[in-house]
């Protein structure tokens, strides 16, 4: 479904969309990890925003930006 997505995109000249081949292909590899505990047990990171607060701070971004 991505990939259709995608390909639309680059029918209609859409060349900057944020959706391409490029991002599929990151986003379906297999080490795609949203885990801090090994940069918090090595590197004594601790997060001052949580995830969930991060992401919807993101997609706001995104959709102010009109990427979304």
């Amino acid at each position: 479904l991505m990939y259709a997505i995608a390909g639309i995109g680059k029918i209609f000249g859409e060349n900057s969309s944020i959706i391409n081949r490029d991002k599929i292909r990151e986003l379906r590899h297999s080490h795609w990890v949203c885990d801090p505990a090994k940069a918090q047990r090595e590197l004594g990171f601790s997060s001052q925003i949580p995830m969930d607060k991060g992401f919807r701070w993101t997609a706001n971004w995104y959709k102010i930006h009109q990427w979304l």
